[in-house]
């Protein structure tokens, strides 16, 4: 059962503050168990391929990015921090990038995470 104080002034902030504890304690220490992948081939997006790998591999991490002389270490370090934030320590990542913004960056690879953790229900992939 979960127990939250509201930090909140209304009704709406107090579920943002929900969501986001949830996702602090049931995020933390992320498992990958299963291959998965997120977003497509277009044009400003990114699809980010996950498979697991054995424990103590570390992170494999391969971006191929039509922007990657301006921006490929701002893509890195965004991937990176993602992982950090979810204690993912092993894993395989393929990105390929056809010029996204950060929010789409961020978002197809917590997607791609959570698909690959199990953790994502109700869907068909």
């Amino acid at each position: 059962m979960l127990t939250c104080k509201s930090r909140a002034k209304n009704d709406f902030m107090a579920n943002v503050y929900i969501v986001f504890d949830i996702k602090n304690n049931i995020y933390n220490n992320m498992k990958i168990i299963k291959k998965a992948q997120s977003g497509s081939f277009e044009s400003s997006d990114i699809i980010v391929l996950i498979e697991p790998v054995a424990e103590n591999t570390g992170h494999n991490i391969e971006i191929d990015s039509t922007v990657m002389l301006e921006y490929g270490e701002n893509i890195e370090k965004l991937i990176t921090n993602k992982l950090d934030l979810y204690n993912i320590s092993d894993i395989h990542l393929i990105v390929k990038d056809k010029g996204a913004l950060d929010p789409t960056i961020n978002a197809r690879l917590e997607t791609a995470i959570i698909r690959a953790s199990d953790l994502q229900k109700g869907t068909l992939a």
